[in-house]
């Protein structure tokens, strides 16, 4: 989700932005690891043993740029 922002242009105080670090866990994990990171702060995502607790579990990398678009073959039906 994109921060909204408040009619003087400025982001409201529930944006969320990833930083740097964030970015680079996010673009590191693989299929099978397991991130977590404090509350509203994902910039400070980190992948950890997925024994103990966690928020997220990569099942896949999905390349999202194919999307919408090439979800339904040609002879699907409308959703």
């Amino acid at each position: 989700a994109l921060p909204s922002t408040d009619p003087t242009g400025g982001l409201t105080a529930n944006a969320i932005s990833l930083g740097p670090r964030g970015n680079d866990t996010f673009d590191h994990a693989k299929s099978g690891d397991c991130l977590t990171w404090p509350d509203r702060t994902p910039d400070a995502a980190e992948i950890v043993d997925c024994v103990g607790e966690h928020r997220f579990e990569v099942a896949e990398s999905v390349d999202m740029r194919t999307f919408p678009g090439s979800e339904y073959g040609p002879d699907a039906a409308p959703p």
